[in-house]
């Protein structure tokens, strides 16, 4: 984890953090599938309010980066974790149909 005075820099704290964890996910210092320390804890770690915590990892959830499920904790996931698919057809419904099968 980084020290407050690293957080302190110009510009945004979130975007910072955010980009430590990527960081550290992206080196293996934390694993696919690895919980984080819960929001409180990273917050006081980095030395900023549970805001902005939260809007850094809403950040990395962005990016498909973290997972984060309620009364669960956060979980570090791959980019490959969190595939694309590009659906395409001329039928609304088999659209629908697929894309539902897809998220499921």
């Amino acid at each position: 984890m980084v020290s407050r005075a690293e957080t302190n820099s110009p510009g945004l704290r979130y975007v910072s953090i955010a980009d430590d964890l990527q960081k550290q996910i992206e080196s293996g210092v934390v694993n696919h599938g690895d919980r984080l320390p819960s929001q409180h804890v990273m917050a006081k770690q980095y030395g900023v309010s549970l805001t902005t915590l939260r809007s850094a990892v809403d950040l990395l959830e962005q990016r498909g980066l973290v997972r984060s499920a309620h009364g669960l904790g956060t979980f570090a996931q791959s980019p490959e974790a969190n595939p694309k698919v590009l659906l395409v057809d001329n039928d609304p419904q088999v659209v629908d149909l697929l894309t539902a099968i897809l998220e499921g």
